[in-house]
């Protein structure tokens, strides 16, 4: 796991190919998007998380990129995860400027989903983007996950997903 600035994010998604923060974007043509309802959370948040980061491991990797940091002052969840030990260093330890994102490889999904289901519990807010799978999660604030995928079969995956895991879909397009 790689801790990245808003630029580090930045660059790393353009390299890939990927939309930066879809939300309020017109959707590319042939892409999907979806919203579900995740409240009340506790009950399945892991189940939850667990589902749509099923759909990261069979991508190249991951990029967790938080969004409260404007809304919130420092972004909160970096610390917790420092106290939880679920990051592999004392949050002192880091540059100053790491608390936009973090880059995960294929082989931290335990990890991605432990920060996943912080971020869901907590009430927080990120974008989780999948590389190579063509698919984008925005959890927002324990009360939407919501979906930009670029194939009807991912969709279908990730969506299927949630609905078994108890989350309620409130919205879909296509492109």
């Amino acid at each position: 796991m790689q801790p990245l600035s808003a630029k580090e994010c930045s660059t790393w998604l353009a390299r890939q190919s990927i939309g930066e923060s879809p939300y309020g974007s017109p959707l590319k043509e042939g892409s999907f998007y979806a919203r579900f309802e995740v409240e009340p959370l506790a009950r399945f948040a892991q189940a939850l998380v667990f589902s749509f980061v099923g759909i990261a491991q069979q991508s190249k990797g991951a990029l967790l990129q938080f969004t409260d940091k404007g809304v919130f002052g420092e972004f909160p969840v970096l610390g917790a995860f420092a106290e939880l030990s679920i990051l592999p260093q004392p949050e002192d330890k880091w540059p100053q400027h790491v608390t936009d994102g973090l880059l995960f490889n294929f082989k931290e999904d335990g990890t991605l989903l432990e920060c996943c289901e912080y971020v869901l519990v907590e009430g927080a807010s990120a974008y989780l983007y999948m590389q190579g799978a063509g698919v984008t999660a925005y959890m927002w604030e324990s009360t939407f996950i919501e979906l930009w995928c670029e194939t009807r079969e991912a969709r279908r995956a990730v969506a299927a997903a949630l609905v078994t895991n108890g989350a309620q879909l409130r919205y879909e397009l296509d492109a």
